[in-house]
């Protein structure tokens, strides 16, 4: 990807050099040139500076990051334009390859941790508001801001999406771990928070295959209709909402075989 930029940036200024490509990325020209010749890895942190100093889309910084993650790298901020937030706007599809760079369960509840008046915002406050070490919550907020999610004001990080965030295509992998993170922490809760607080509760029943599907738009309907109930007032904590409907036994097959 970065041999492709480079040669695109030559396409249009013919007298580009590599040493120049590279003081652009924050990167030595020797690193550089052992990270084109595949000798050399790019750090996490690397990684996300040199994709916060490439004109890329959120989908191809993922990718990016996402490959320097893979190959055993650890892969800067950058400050997105300004929105500001309406809580009647659409909803932010992210494509998979962004979704699975934010996939682990702290990026969403720290993006949505943004949305707290009268929280400070500071890495370290946000690290003890959902129980994390400072350097995971430092590590999660600056993959949301590359990623054009968040942006950092000196101390502080600002939310930088309009509404809620979800994954625009097909669920993948990334978005079932997602799920079974939550899940988790759903079995916590039961042990540590007490019941006036939550409600987990499920009911078992009879019923056709075929009515299932009705019953998924239900509870979209459902869902959507409490988020928008939850959402009055001014917002305090954070809550996840969790629906499962599964079947406890397989499904019966054609007699006549």
């Amino acid at each position: 990807m970065l041999e492709d930029e480079f040669q695109a940036r030559k396409q249009r200024e013919p007298r580009a050099t590599l040493r120049r490509f590279a003081d652009d990325l924050g990167l030595s020209a020797s690193m550089l040139c052992h990270v084109l010749k595949g000798r050399k890895r790019l750090s996490t942190e690397a990684a996300m500076r040199v994709a916060a100093s490439l004109p890329w889309s959120a989908e191809k910084r993922a990718a990016f990051l996402l490959s320097a993650r893979a190959a055993g790298g650890n892969a800067v901020l950058e400050d997105a334009p300004s929105r500001r937030y309406a809580r009647t706007a659409t909803p932010v599809d992210l494509s998979n390859e962004v979704f699975e760079a934010v996939s682990q369960w702290q990026h969403p509840v720290l993006l949505e941790c943004l949305r707290l008046p009268g929280t400070l915002h500071g890495t370290s406050d946000l690290a003890q508001l959902i129980g994390v070490s400072k350097s995971v919550a430092r590590e999660a907020l600056e993959r949301l801001c590359t990623l054009g999610l968040v942006v950092k004001e000196g101390t502080q990080w600002r939310r930088n999406v309009g509404s809620h965030v979800r994954v625009a295509s097909a669920p993948s992998g990334a978005v079932r771990e997602f799920h079974k993170s939550m899940l988790n922490k759903a079995w916590e809760s039961l042990d540590t928070v007490e019941s006036a607080r939550r409600d987990i509760t499920g009911v078992v029943v009879a019923t056709s295959p075929a009515r299932i599907e009705e019953a998924k738009k239900r509870i979209a309907a459902f869902r959507s209709e409490l988020m928008a109930h939850l959402e009055e007032g001014e917002p305090t904590c954070l809550y996840h909402l969790a629906v499962q409907l599964f079947p406890l036994t397989e499904e019966p097959r054609d007699k006549a075989l």
